[in-house]
């Protein structure tokens, strides 16, 4: 094959999806050396049957994996999480991962996840921090922005500093009940320490999504108090008596 100048393959890849991308790979050497840096900034692992190749590509910013485990998984997930370590530039990651037998301790993996600034999980395959202990005081802040989960794990906010939208699953929570007070509160506690939180988002259930509630936080001199987005009049609600209505 004649010989094709750099520039004019950058120029192709740049025109590429990206299935034609990857295709491009295997057409010499040259075009390998040109165009690997451009696989794939963007690239959602449900739609790959070979999870190895996607996820040694650097440049890769957003990385979704929703499927179910088969084998052993405590192979599976620690050969995932070695590759995620490696990107220096991801900044939205999505793992659905719904296997009950091995689960990872989630703090393994903190470093990873105080580069993100977007996070979806969910899935019985990590292990949450129990007993939640105490933030060492030389920890930075989490670039995470937005999180959203399955479950409330509150181990993440004290991490969660610049958190400014969460969104999570309210199914067993049952924030109205009188023996759940204490651990209400707790949530209550937590969260009024985010201070650039916005907006929160409570799903009682991720398979119907029509059933939500979405607060936002008053603006101005009313910056503690909160409102139903859905509410026709306009009110403001302490951030206690707001969970206890949802």
């Amino acid at each position: 094959m004649s010989y094709i100048p750099t520039e004019i393959l950058l120029i192709i890849g740049a025109l590429l999806n990206g299935r034609s991308l990857v295709a491009s790979l295997q057409v010499s050497r040259d075009w390998y050396n040109a165009l690997h840096t451009f696989v794939w900034t963007t690239i959602s692992e449900r739609h790959w049957v070979r999870a190895g190749f996607p996820l040694r590509t650097h440049n890769l910013v957003r990385f979704a994996l929703v499927m179910v485990v088969h084998g052993p998984e405590d192979h599976i997930l620690s050969s995932i999480f070695k590759l995620l370590h490696k990107l220096p530039r991801l900044e939205a990651l999505e793992i659905n991962l719904p296997c009950r037998n091995r689960q990872v301790p989630i703090k393994h993996h903190f470093q990873l996840l105080s580069r993100l600034k977007e996070l979806k999980i969910a899935g019985g395959w990590y292990r949450g921090v129990e007993p939640m202990g105490p933030v060492p005081d030389n920890i930075l802040p989490w670039k995470l922005q937005h999180l959203t989960s399955d479950r409330l794990d509150m181990f993440f906010f004290p991490y969660c500093l610049n958190l400014e939208r969460l969104s999570f699953t309210t199914s067993g929570l049952r924030f109205g009940v009188p023996e759940n007070t204490s651990f209400k509160q707790k949530v209550v506690e937590q969260l009024q320490q985010l201070v650039k939180l916005e907006t929160i988002i409570f799903e009682e259930s991720s398979y119907y999504p029509e059933f939500e509630y979405k607060i936002q936080r008053a603006e101005g001199l009313e910056k503690n108090r909160w409102a139903l987005t859905s509410d026709t009049i306009a009110k403001t609600y302490s951030l206690d008596m707001l969970l206890n209505m949802i």
